[in-house]
């Protein structure tokens, strides 16, 4: 039975449409609103303005065995390799790591949890590494509805310098089960969303994100300690002031910044 190819296309071809639809939206001339400013522009335009929401794709399967209708079962081989790496990698030996996972990875190339820790196992800090950002494109396609796999591709993608796929990402982040039931990282899907919008010049949709995450914060929708939700709240602040002040909403911006610093 042949193996079923990874859905990475679709997610290319809603990034193209997005940055499409953008430029287009972008380059429509429309009746100037009472400050002059030409309303269509892309720095005010919402999200909705952004062409249709995404849709998480179908995730990629293992195909099953001859004669079985079930998924087959990963090698035991590939669980040990699995195993030997975590241990490699809490010991800090991140290279015996990576090579432990690769193996595991040709051997079991359908395991999401396989192919996101070669991602985790691979990247150096925070800059980009084509193996880091193989191995989650490969795990996001397999369980495109995982929020980790989303967010540390989108990461990647910021870190080449591409907020455009970064901002699918995010966006394909935000419609998981985990974003909406609040688990650590809604935060970092929601503020990561936001920068990326603003990167890309949205500016009206990015703020209306970053106030989105200020609400949830300040309504402790978010799992994080009250330490932590303290200091990413002020920084939301910031991020919505420095917008409220590029928009000429001055004293918007101000009490922002006086949130911030409270």
């Amino acid at each position: 039975m042949p193996r079923r190819p990874l859905l990475a296309r679709p997610v290319a071809v809603l990034t193209a449409a997005l940055v499409a639809a953008a430029a287009g939206c972008a380059g429509r001339t429309g009746p100037a609103g009472g400050d002059g400013v030409d309303s269509t522009r892309a720095a005010d335009l919402r999200l909705e303005q952004l062409g249709p929401p995404p849709v998480l794709p179908a995730p990629a399967t293992r195909p099953a065995a001859d004669g079985d209708e079930a998924n087959s079962d990963p090698p035991l081989e590939a669980i040990e390799l699995f195993a030997r790496a975590r241990a490699a990698g809490l010991d800090g030996r991140r290279f015996l790591a990576v090579a432990l996972l690769e193996q595991a990875v040709a051997l079991d190339p359908y395991s999401y949890e396989v192919n996101y820790e070669l991602g985790r196992a691979s990247r150096d800090g925070v800059g980009y590494d084509p193996r880091a950002a193989a191995a989650f494109e490969r795990a996001a396609a397999l369980d495109p509805a995982r929020l980790d796999a989303q967010l540390d591709l989108g990461r990647q993608h910021l870190a080449r310098g591409d907020p455009a796929s970064a901002l699918v990402r995010f966006r394909l982040a935000t419609l998981t089960t985990e974003y909406a039931d609040g688990d650590v990282r809604a935060a970092e899907a929601d503020f990561l969303f936001a920068h990326s919008l603003a990167e890309l010049g949205f500016d009206r949709a990015a703020l209306d994100r970053y106030e989105l995450l200020a609400a949830r914060l300040g309504h402790g929708d978010i799992d994080r300690s009250a330490e932590i939700g303290d200091l990413l709240t002020a920084r939301v602040l910031v991020r919505i002031g420095d917008l409220y002040l590029k928009r000429g909403r001055r004293a918007d911006a101000l009490a922002a910044y006086a949130k911030a610093d409270a």
